[in-house]
């Protein structure tokens, strides 16, 4: 008995509690000639994270990185984030695509949503999210 109440304590916590489900992830990144496979799990550790504390009752689907297409992002972008995270020292500037279901919906369905987060190195080495939005 003792073990069945503490069981639906957990679901009980677990459903109150209100984070993104990063729990079955597909994440999906092209060969890079940038960054090594450590770095890329670094980054998309940063954007589960990301998702875990800022997406209240979604659940995160896939990560993607496409290292040709990031090329042109990161020469398009680096200036501007840089610009925009001083006085710190931005390092570098890298693309997501992330997809997820918003299970919030109003007629309980499941949206798929897809969004683009723009990761970033600051002068301390880790990754994190400098921006992201819908696309």
């Amino acid at each position: 008995m003792k073990k069945l109440i503490a069981a639906l304590l957990t679901i009980l916590t677990l459903m109150l509690s209100s984070c993104g489900d990063v729990s079955d992830v597909s994440v999906l990144f092209t060969d890079s000639q940038r960054y090594s496979e450590t770095e890329l799990n670094n980054v998309a550790e940063a954007a589960k994270s990301f998702f875990a504390m800022n997406y209240d009752d979604c659940t995160l689907c896939t990560i993607e990185y496409n290292d040709a297409h990031n090329e042109q992002v990161r020469e398009d972008n680096l200036w501007e984030f840089r610009c925009s995270f001083e006085p710190k020292s931005l390092t570098d500037v890298l693309e997501l695509s992330v997809t997820y279901y918003d299970n919030q919906d109003s007629d309980n369905t499941n949206s798929l949503i897809t969004e683009t987060y723009y990761m970033v190195t600051l002068d301390n080495g880790n990754w994190e999210v400098g921006d992201h939005g819908r696309t």
